[in-house]
C-alpha cells in the first residue's frame, strides 16, 4: 500500500503524510498499521442486503460487532459480528466472513417517523451509552428547509422492534449531520462537549452543506435526548475549502465538486483531526453532464477521465482551529492507495469508524468483493491499528 501526499497549507512548517511501508499510513508521529480485512455476506437478511450500501456503520462498544446501513434504497440497519482478521493474503476469497447477528430493519419506516417522510437517508451513526445516535437527511432537499437531523434508536439489541426518540433539530443543521465520533478525553475533560459531528458536500444541493469537511463539538446525552453544539470548522458556497470546485485551473488538489468525506475522528491525547474519504477530478478537470473518456454520460458533475478518482485523507490541527478559525484552510491532504484496490471505482472509501479504546480504524471500501453474486458487488472492510503516537 503506497501512500502519496501533497499539501495545501498556510503554515510553512506544516506536517506531511508519507508511507514507505506498503502496509502503513503515517502522518507526523501517527502510524496506522494494516492488520487485516474481512468480508460481509451479500445475502438478503430481513429488509435489505449489504450490496449497494452507502457505507454508514458503527462499532459496538466491545468492538466485537458493528451496525451497518444496507442497500441505499432500503435505509435499513443490521448487526454483524467481526471475524478473525488475516493480513497475509491478497486474495479476497481467503478472507473470513462477518456473521449476521440481527437482520436488516427499515428504521426510517417506524411509525413515529412517518410524519417526517422527507428523512430518507441515514448519513451517520454512533453507538453511545447503549443506544444508536443516528444522523438523517433528506437526500434531495432543494428547498433547504429540512432541519430535523438526528434520531436516537433506544433499543439497538432489538432492531426489529426498535423504539425511536426524535427527530431532533441541532444547531448547525445539515452542516453537521454526517459522521459521529467521540472526542478524546484531552478535549472533553476541558469542555462541556463529548462527541464531534461532521459532514461535507456528499449529497445534492450544495447550498445546504459544508463545502469541505466540517467539525462541530457536540454534547450528547442520549438518555436525556439532549444535544448542544459548537461550530469549530465549517465551509459554505461563499467560503469553500477550495474556490475552484470544477478544477478548471488544474491547480485544485484538495477538494472538488466530486470529493466526499466518509468519516472524521480525533485520536486520544491528540490534536489532529483525521478525515477519510475520496476525491476526484484533480488530473482531468470536472464537467457537468459530460461524456467521459469511456463514453459514459454523467447525470451530474464528474471527472472527464472515468478513473480520475482516489482515496483521500485530510488532516487539520485542532488547536489551530480553536485558536484561529481562519486556519481552516490550513490542511494537509493526499491520495492513499489501499489493499484490494485494483479497480479504484470499486474501492473508494464509503465509510469508516475508529474504536478509541482499541486504537483500531475500520475502513469500508465500496464494492471490491465481486465473488459472491454475479450481478452485485459487495463492500469489504479493512482494519488498521494506530500505534502509540506519543511514544
Amino acid at each position: 500500500m503506497l501512500f502519496m501526499i501533497s499539501c495545501f497549507c498556510i503554515a510553512a512548517n506544516a506536517q506531511v503524510i508519507s508511507g514507505d511501508d506498503p502496509k502503513s499510513i503515517t502522518y507526523s508521529n501517527y502510524k496506522f498499521n494494516y492488520i487485516g480485512a474481512f468480508r460481509i455476506p451479500a445475502d438478503t437478511f430481513g429488509d435489505s442486503r449489504v450490496t449497494y450500501s452507502q457505507g454508514v456503520f458503527t462499532l459496538k462498544d466491545d468492538g466485537k460487532s458493528f451496525f451497518i446501513v444496507g442497500h441505499k434504497q432500503h435505509q435499513a440497519i443490521a448487526e454483524f459480528s467481526i471475524p478473525e482478521l488475516s493480513n497475509d493474503t491478497k486474495n479476497i476469497e481467503d478472507l473470513a466472513f462477518a456473521n449476521n447477528l440481527q437482520k436488516f430493519s427499515k428504521i426510517l419506516k417506524i411509525d413515529k417517523l412517518k410524519q417526517y417522510p422527507k428523512l430518507d437517508t441515514i448519513t451517520g451513526m454512533d453507538y453511545i451509552s447503549g443506544r444508536l445516535v443516528i444522523n438523517v437527511m433528506e437526500y434531495y432537499d432543494a428547498n433547504r428547509d429540512n432541519n430535523h437531523t438526528t434520531i436516537i434508536l433506544n433499543t439497538p439489541s432489538q432492531l426489529s422492534n426498535a423504539t425511536i426518540s426524535g427527530p431532533f433539530s441541532l444547531t448547525g443543521g445539515a452542516h453537521l449531520s454526517g459522521w459521529i465520533s467521540p472526542l478524546p478525553k484531552s478535549i472533553s475533560a476541558s469542555s462541556q462537549y463529548n462527541y464531534l459531528f461532521g459532514n461535507a458536500s456528499n449529497l445534492p444541493i450544495n447550498g445546504r452543506l459544508s463545502i469541505g469537511p466540517s467539525l462541530f463539538f457536540v454534547k450528547v446525552t442520549p438518555e436525556q435526548s439532549a444535544f448542544s453544539t459548537k461550530s469549530i470548522m465549517d465551509f459554505s458556497l461563499d467560503s469553500p475549502l477550495h474556490e475552484d470546485s470544477y478544477n478548471k485551473s488544474m491547480t485544485n488538489n484538495v477538494w472538488t465538486e466530486v470529493s466526499q468525506a466518509a468519516y472524521g475522528f480525533i485520536p486520544q491525547n491528540s490534536d489532529s483531526y483525521f478525515v477519510f474519504g475520496f476525491s476526484g477530478g484533480h488530473n482531468s478537470k470536472i464537467g457537468y453532464k459530460i461524456t467521459q473518456d469511456n463514453n459514459h454520460k454523467c447525470p451530474g458533475p464528474c471527472p472527464y477521465a472515468a478513473n480520475d478518482f482516489y482515496n483521500y485523507l485530510w488532516v487539520w490541527d485542532v488547536n489551530k482551529l480553536l485558536n484561529s478559525p481562519q486556519s481552516k484552510k490550513n490542511v494537509t491532504y493526499g491520495k492513499i492507495n489501499l489493499p484490494f484496490s485494483n479497480n479504484i471505482n470499486d474501492s473508494l472509501i464509503i465509510g469508516a469508524d475508529y474504536h478509541q479504546e482499541k486504537s483500531l480504524l475500520y475502513i469500508l471500501l465500496k464494492s471490491p468483493d465481486t465473488l459472491q453474486k454475479p450481478f452485485e458487488k459487495a463492500p469489504l472492510m479493512l482494519v488498521y491499528r494506530l500505534s502509540d503516537h506519543n511514544a
